[in-house]
């Protein structure tokens, strides 16, 4: 009687490398990568910036103007200041030095439109009138608040608010003001350079933990 063996070769389901099959999602596919660099790139561009708050008070002073025999703060809208100059106050303006300079020489100040109305400078930061009005006013005294955005090297278009008051005695008219500024009002914060590396660093975590919930 006479026997055979047979030897049936079956198609394996994967390859093999040192003996070990190898997983095929093991390997980024091209779909893959260019998923992974998509979500870099939203990180990048979607990543909230890091908060910078702006706030505080500063006080301001003129050195004022002189007008003419019967022009008083009642009769008349338009006045040239001198000067205006912002003092250490509150919060972020501590730091500012006595006198520091906000205005051209002879600032035009315009009681009956304020719009555009704007002061400061580079080191102290710039504010522009969004509207205002006239409290109270009288041939002595002229009391005004205004609101508006405060631009600065760390903050941009913060909410703000400039309240002023002009006193004549005799042919002299004084002004004296105060700035408060609050970045949370408004708030378009300048993105801190750090806020890149943390959108990648949690892309990159997003796509390990995704990877590892494949391989299990």
């Amino acid at each position: 009687m006479q026997s055979s063996n047979k030897f049936v070769v079956r198609p394996c389901s994967g390859s093999f490398l040192g003996g070990s099959r190898v997983k095929s999602h093991l390997f980024p596919s091209p779909q893959r990568v260019k998923t992974c660099s998509l979500v870099l790139l939203l990180a990048l561009l979607v990543t909230p910036a890091g908060a910078v708050d702006f706030y505080g008070s500063a006080p301001l002073g003129s050195t004022g103007l002189v007008v003419g025999p019967g022009v008083d703060l009642l009769n008349t809208d338009q006045f040239y200041l001198t000067q205006v100059f912002g003092n250490p106050g509150s919060g972020d303006f501590g730091s500012v030095p006595y006198f520091m300079i906000l205005t051209p020489e002879d600032w035009l100040l315009d009681l009956s439109d304020f719009s555009g109305l704007s002061l400061g400078s580079e080191e102290f930061g710039t504010f522009t009138t969004v509207s205002g009005s006239v409290t109270s006013r009288s041939p002595n005294f002229v009391n005004v608040e205004l609101t508006g955005l405060f631009d600065h090297s760390s903050v941009e278009d913060a909410g703000a608010d400039l309240l002023f008051a002009m006193t004549q005695t005799g042919e002299s008219i004084s002004w004296s003001g105060t700035l408060s500024v609050d970045s949370g009002q408004v708030g378009n914060v300048v993105p801190e350079p750090s806020s890149a590396p943390l959108g990648i660093i949690g892309a990159v975590s997003l796509l390990l933990l995704t990877r590892r919930r494949r391989q299990r």
